[in-house]
């Protein structure tokens, strides 16, 4: 499940703003997130996380992609994949 949380919002004297997040979204997203220089961030290591902790979090909020691509050559998916498909 993806999620999003306002921690704090403020606004200095200067107009500047700062907000921050308390995010949740699948590992897969993350170095999209991480290209943006923009963010300022803090994540937790996937190494750091107990295998009994790591499992619980798959069993309780698994990431299921919208939708399969079929394999193709590039780091493009080919055709949205429908029913079952062989591979």
């Amino acid at each position: 499940m993806i999620r999003a949380t306002v921690v704090a919002d403020s606004v200095s004297p200067a107009g500047d703003r700062l907000t921050t997040l308390e995010v949740t979204f699948p590992r897969c997203i993350l170095a999209e997130v991480n290209t943006h220089r923009v963010f300022s961030r803090n994540s937790a290591s996937s190494r750091a996380v107990p295998v009994r902790k790591m499992l619980e979090q798959v069993k309780t909020d698994p990431f299921v992609p919208i939708r399969w691509r079929a394999a193709q050559a590039g780091m493009q998916g080919g055709e949205i994949l429908t029913g079952t498909a062989a591979y």
